[in-house]
């Protein structure tokens, strides 16, 4: 059997005899394994091409690369093959009638995930979700719509307004719009709680 990169064909524009013919994974396993344990080897491909599978429940035989190793080594006058070495998986069934190496390869589904990190919590964690300069140009867009709201409000004749209506006398005018309160209304208006103050000076206008 060979299979894409266990055991290949050698391309060659010479003709190519013998383990010459062969590359890939188990061609350079076996040939380091001989050199460690001083053995020599000839590799030939299964005749039928399979892997191999039971083909008699009574006589116990098997076709493939199985039945090739479990022939030669009952019949030794006979024998075919002294091991096979192949991308081939282990079963309870196989290993019942051969023996295997250590896997060198597991398949599967396997989950990635990154290892989870313990982060020290202080007082202002709240704050991770934004950077330090998107929180600065927040305060800062926030101080900068409030003093507009207080210098529109002192410019704009319709934000001043006489605190006791019934005395008419009294010429005394008031501005609900100052800096404090201008900033009370943009916090209210950015968390979505309202005020008790309302600009009027551009509906005013409008109105008018």
């Amino acid at each position: 059997m060979h299979t894409h990169p266990y055991t290949m064909l050698k391309e060659s524009p010479n003709k190519l005899v013998g383990n010459d013919r062969f590359e890939g994974y188990c061609i350079d396993l076996i040939k380091e394994l001989s050199e460690i344990l001083g053995f020599s080897f000839k590799f030939h491909l299964v005749a039928d091409r399979k892997y191999g599978q039971e083909t008699n429940n009574v006589t116990k035989e098997w076709n493939g690369m199985i039945g090739e190793v479990m022939r030669g080594r009952v019949w030794c006058v006979t024998q075919e093959a002294d091991l096979a070495i192949v991308d081939l998986s282990i079963t309870s069934k196989r290993q019942s009638v051969v023996d295997f190496t250590m896997p060198f390869m597991h398949t599967g589904i396997s989950i990635l995930f990154k290892k989870p990190t313990e982060k020290s919590m202080s007082l202002f964690s709240f704050l991770s979700p934004f950077s330090t300069e998107v929180w600065a140009y927040m305060i800062c867009a926030y101080i900068g719509v409030s003093i507009t709201l207080f210098i529109v409000g002192r410019l704009s004749p319709y934000e001043w307004e006489n605190p006791h209506p019934c005395r008419q006398e009294d010429q005394v005018l008031e501005n609900n719009f100052s800096l404090l309160n201008s900033l009370w209304f943009t916090i209210g208006s950015v968390m979505q709680q309202g005020s008790d103050l309302e600009p009027r000076c551009v509906p005013d206008m409008l109105c008018n």
